[in-house]
């Protein structure tokens, strides 16, 4: 049987260069994502990210390992940093092994790269971690991007991503024969304690989200709450009470619609202490409260503005906008994505998605960003003005 192989990526980068560079290791990722999905064609095309700088342990290594299990394409951000870190390597050589059992799977991709690395900084001279990783990247044909780093990722740096996305589409495209008597590779597992692990952070994960959707739905009650506090009753006079009795008499009133009972004339005009005929809006309220509907908000208006996501900061924004062919998101002077409400999920969040497939949350007064291929949200803050 020929199949095609799953367009998964794994974006491997040190986590302090990423904040060194105000997030611009983070924006390259959104921009080869974008370029990927445009030459693919329809069917998603994820490349994972761990945006967030956890402390290396066992749940955390465990989310890391199934990522590397189910990718198919791996791109090394190559910098002293990396080189240097640990863990690092060991992604590099977690995802050869993956790169071997995919070969072993499939015919024809025996002389086919699985690994597509980006040179980001120049790393001349600098003591690595491992030797034979170096030596691994020598022998592998590279992207140099350690002069386009340097400025704004113009159209010379979208030329190299694209150049970089069609090559890794010519390994994506193409369906490959199995070879037979062979078993699909899960993920990539290096010693017996990975399933704990692996069942562990399935269980930190499912708690999480309980916690979440819990937070949610009391935020929910609490806006809901408010909101109904400032519902103008219904059933009142329409024409305002202006004299001091006529202050009490509206007193009395909501006094009597709060306890189900019917308000009588006799009521107001034993209130109207000032010796004024009661008014005829008064005298004759007599008619059931009537419950107008609920006003109908627009749910991107709340999406709307400047949002700092995953340490990038204010200075390089993710921004909302509503334009005449509806809510656009735009990100890094990259053309603007169209963005969509989805159905509400069981917490009442307002949820939306772009076209990029990048998920967006509003809940509680608090909003998440969840980059396509990310093991977890990440927590959005508007920016000032």
């Amino acid at each position: 049987m020929s199949v095609r192989l799953p367009p998964i990526g794994f974006w491997s980068y040190a986590t302090q260069d990423d904040k060194a560079s105000d997030g611009k290791l983070t924006e390259l990722r959104l921009l080869l994502s974008r370029e990927l999905q445009a030459q693919y064609g329809r069917e998603e095309v994820r490349v994972f990210q761990d945006v967030s700088a956890i402390p290396p342990g066992a749940q955390w290594e465990a989310r890391i390992r199934t990522a590397l299990g189910d990718s198919t394409f791996f791109i090394p951000l190559i910098t002293p940093n990396f080189i240097q870190s640990e863990w690092c390597n060991k992604e590099f050589f977690l995802f050869r092994e993956r790169e071997k059992a995919l070969k072993a799977r499939f015919h024809g991709l025996s002389g086919e790269s699985f690994i597509f690395p980006i040179y980001y900084v120049r790393i001349d001279g600098v003591e690595a971690f491992s030797d034979e990783l170096l030596n691994e990247l020598h022998r592998l044909q590279r992207l140099d991007f350690t002069r386009l780093r340097l400025k704004d990722y113009g159209s010379e740096a979208r030329e190299k991503v694209a150049q970089l996305a069609e090559s890794i589409c010519r390994l994506l495209r193409p369906r490959w024969d199995e070879a037979s008597g062979t078993e699909q590779p899960g993920p990539v597992q290096s010693k017996p304690t990975e399933v704990a692990d692996l069942k562990a952070a399935a269980a930190e994960k499912a708690a999480e989200e309980a916690a979440a959707r819990a937070a949610a739905e009391t935020a929910a009650q609490e806006v809901a709450a408010r909101a109904a506090a400032r519902k103008p009753a219904r059933g009142l006079p329409v024409v305002m009470l202006l004299t001091v009795g006529g202050a009490v008499a509206a007193v009395l009133l909501l006094i009597a619609l709060l306890s189900g009972q019917k308000p009588q004339a006799s009521l107001v005009g034993a209130a109207n202490t000032n010796g004024s005929q009661p008014t005829p809006a008064a005298s004759t309220a007599q008619a059931a409260p009537v419950q107008a509907p609920a006003p109908q908000s627009d749910p991107a208006a709340a999406l709307v503005g400047s949002w700092s996501i995953a340490g990038l900061g204010c200075s390089k924004p993710i921004t909302f906008a509503e334009t005449a062919n509806g809510l656009t998101q735009t990100f890094g002077g990259a053309p603007p994505v169209n963005v969509h409400a989805l159905a509400s999920p069981a917490s009442g969040a307002l949820a939306f998605r772009d076209d990029d497939g990048t998920r967006y949350e509003l809940s509680g007064g608090k909003a998440t960003i969840t980059l396509v291929g990310a093991s977890r949200p990440e927590a959005m803050t508007r920016c000032a003005g």
